[in-house]
Parts: C-alpha cells; sequence; structure tokens
C-alpha cells in the first residue's frame, strides 16, 4: 500500500493509497479512502518515489477533508415510523418462473449452477448463482452473499472474486448464493448514487436489494436439496452495512455475519440501516479491522452493535488488526465465521 507520508492529512491521519493484497480491489483507485496515523506500520504499507518535473501547487499538499459518519448521538425512528418504512420492503409473492440457465462443474470442491426467475417489480428477472459443496449429503445449510461495492462495477462475480470473498463457506459443507441484486454485477452497473446527488435512486435501488433477497428466498424454498430454514447472510463492506435492514425485514434468515460493516452515510430514512437495527432480533456476529477509517470503531461500529436488538448473549463484535476489509482475507475470519454457524445452523458433517 503506496503511502502519502507527511503529506495529504485527513485530521490527524495520513490517507495511504493504492491497495494491497489483503484490501479490496476498490482501494485500488476507486470506492473508500482509507488512512492511519502517520508513525504506523505494517507489512503491507509501502512508498512512493516522486521527481515533480515542475513547481507542485500548495493546494496539492493541503489537506483532504473526509467525515466519516458520527452516529453516537443519532436516535433511531419509532415503531410508528419504523412500520411505515418496513412496509415499503414488502412484495407479492408471485409464481418465480425459475429455471437453471446453466452449470459449471469444473472446480474441484463446488459446482455452480446459475439460475433466474422473475423479480418482484417491473418485468425483469433476478440473476443469481448457486454454489454447491461437493463431498456433503443434501439438504444442505445455505448461505446468502452480499458482497462489497466492487459488485455495483464489476460485470461478474469470477473465481477470483469467489476465492476473496467467501470460498471457506463453500468448503465449510454450506451452500451459498450470490444474488446479483440490482445494479450489481449482471445487473449492474450502479452507483453511489446518494453520493452522486441521486438519493432517490439510491433508496429505490436499496429496496429492490430487499425484495431481490427475499425472491431469492422463495427460490431456495423450491429446492428440495436446500434447507432453507438453516440460512445465514452474510455481507461484506457495503453489503455488510445493509444487514441490519435486510434481516430485520426478512424472518426467514436465522443468524447474519457483517465483515467491516458499520453505519452508512446520509440516506433516505427507509434504507438506512439504523432505524432498522434496534429490530433485528437474530444472533449476529460483527468482524471489523480496529483501523477502519470508512467505519471507525467509536463512531460507527461500536454504536450500531450496541443499536442491535439481538440479545447481548448472541451477538458478538470482534475487532481484528487492520483497515476497512483487510480483515476479511485472514485466517481469523474464516475460524470466527465458520465456528459461528456451526453455533446456530449447526455443524455440517461431511462425507467420505
Amino acid at each position: 500500500m503506496f503511502r502519502s507520508g507527511y503529506f495529504n492529512a485527513t485530521g490527524d491521519l495520513r490517507l495511504t493509497l493504492g491497495g494491497a493484497w489483503n484490501t479490496p480491489n476498490y482501494l485500488f483507485g476507486t470506492g473508500r479512502p482509507d488512512a492511519r496515523r502517520p508513525f504506523d506500520r505494517e507489512p503491507t504499507f509501502g512508498f512512493r518515489c516522486v521527481k515533480y518535473t515542475s513547481t507542485v501547487s500548495n493546494e496539492l499538499y493541503g489537506s483532504v477533508e473526509f467525515h466519516s459518519r458520527d452516529r453516537r448521538k443519532d436516535k433511531p425512528v419509532d415503531d410508528a415510523t419504523y412500520r411505515l418504512l418496513a412496509n415499503q420492503h414488502g412484495y407479492d409473492k408471485t409464481d418465480l418462473r425459475a429455471s437453471v440457465d446453466s452449470m459449471e462443474d469444473t472446480f474441484p470442491f463446488w459446482r455452480v449452477e446459475n439460475v433466474s426467475f422473475l423479480a418482484a417489480y417491473g418485468n425483469e428477472r433476478v440473476i443469481a448463482h448457486l454454489f454447491i459443496p461437493r463431498n456433503v449429503q443434501p439438504p444442505y445449510q445455505i448461505v446468502a452473499v452480499m458482497v462489497g461495492v466492487d459488485s455495483l462495477t464489476e460485470r461478474n462475480c469470477g473465481e477470483a472474486c469467489v476465492r476473496a470473498n467467501f470460498k471457506f463457506l463453500i468448503q465449510s459443507g454450506r451452500a451459498v448464493i450470490l444474488p446479483a441484486y440490482k445494479g450489481m454485477h449482471e445487473r449492474g452497473p450502479g452507483g453511489y448514487y446518494h453520493l452522486t446527488g441521486e438519493p432517490n435512486r439510491w433508496r429505490e435501488m436499496n429496496l429492490q436489494w430487499s425484495k431481490d433477497l427475499g425472491r431469492s428466498i422463495d427460490y431456495l424454498e423450491t429446492r428440495k436439496d436446500i434447507d432453507s430454514s438453516k440460512l445465514a447472510l452474510f455481507g461484506i463492506s457495503m453489503g455488510a452495512a445493509m444487514v441490519p435492514r435486510l434481516v430485520a425485514v426478512e424472518p426467514r434468515i436465522k443468524t447474519a455475519i457483517m465483515l467491516s460493516g458499520g453505519s452508512f452515510e446520509k440516506v433516505a430514512d427507509e434504507v438506512d440501516a439504523w432505524n432498522f437495527a434496534p429490530r433485528v432480533k437474530i444472533p449476529i456476529l460483527m468482524v471489523n479491522g480496529r483501523e477502519d477509517f470508512a467505519f471507525p470503531m467509536e463512531s460507527s461500529q461500536i454504536p450500531l452493535f450496541n443499536l442491535l436488538g439481538t440479545p447481548a448473549t448472541d451477538k458478538e463484535h470482534k475487532v481484528l488488526n487492520g483497515g476497512h476489509a483487510s480483515p476479511v482475507y485472514s485466517l481469523d475470519v474464516v475460524k470466527l465465521s465458520v465456528a459461528w454457524l456451526d453455533r446456530y445452523l449447526g455443524p455440517v458433517r461431511n462425507t467420505p
């Protein structure tokens, strides 16, 4: 990761640029910035060698303003308002008209079924990828996945995406479904519309994500080889930030894991996870980086965790070394996540 050193301050921190092997792809160029204390040192930090060919403006040496949202004093909406917000996530359970469009059977630990079914809005079809583990007898436990902001620009989640984000879930013996939510992967590109002057477009797309997840679960319930009663939601970065809202309005999800999530930027009340967090009652695991610049521990991670309505005995907040999303690639995350799923969905017994 290239470091800006003395220049490019943001508050008491210094921006880090370029990304590293253990950070999400979008930190290489676009997406969320990252910053650390000036004298922090990690094996993935590098340095920049620059020779300027002309005089550099003092403006380029200046500070860079970036403020993550501080939720410590924010209050969620009351119960009457919440019911109005939750109702906007509802949809009619019409015929799915589902189909298995293609299969991929070349991977050593799983096969992939590429499926599609009618969306709950318009005349669209939801595309979803169902990863079936080998050496495990059905019916399979199932994990629904929502990955990070990369999904708004990457055309599909290829093998590298699978390895980086959720390969270990399949290898643990669980099936995984990755829907192409509205604006993501094959149904993209989408955008961070709330930051580009289109907050209503962001709100509408977020509501569609909830409906896409619901329709995906509807589809899973038609599969005899899937035990939809043992369903978990697994979110990373942007996907993790969506988890409290998605599980609050979807009672079929039994447990959830949030990796590098926190409270989001200013968005409409209907899709602000802050308003939904107190209504979350299922077991939930949060795993964050101690130095997460996008979702700082004191102003974002801890307030959201404390707001979750899950009983204290069934929610955990694990803080690991690293910045935003860098813990996703660690062995600690694998151990914590699999242990959590074993605890709340039950262990998986592999066949010989």
